[in-house]
């Protein structure tokens, strides 16, 4: 069994609503988070085109198209949401943003 395999039936066996970032799952087994994800979005849509069936309701390219579109933004949203992420972890930031607080903190007579 490849590796990534055995990531995926991790990640099946973890419980519904349980957080999780592909991006860290990736890292700790050493994986390209990119092939992994591909992965992981492919069995969404298959347990999601599955759910459909068992309602009754066939699915239709639309409906395909509406549920991949759903995941490609948040994809996208939340991948830019890490790069801000990333660029705002500086210890120069952090300097200017501490001594700020402490200005107004000064400024406005603030007690700790």
């Amino acid at each position: 069994m490849a590796p990534i395999d055995d990531i995926i039936k991790d990640l099946k066996s973890r419980n519904p609503g349980e957080h999780f970032i592909l991006r860290e799952v990736a890292k700790k087994y050493e994986v390209n988070y990119l092939t992994l994800g591909r992965r992981w979005r492919g069995l969404e849509l298959i347990r999601y085109i599955t759910k459909l069936i068992k309602r009754g309701l066939p699915p239709t390219r639309e409906i395909i198209r509406n549920f991949l579109s759903k995941i490609y933004i948040i994809l996208k949203w939340t991948t830019a949401m890490d790069r801000v992420r990333y660029l705002a972890n500086s210890e120069l930031k952090y300097r200017f943003y501490f001594e700020l607080l402490h200005r107004k903190i000064t400024e406005y007579y603030l007690k700790a």
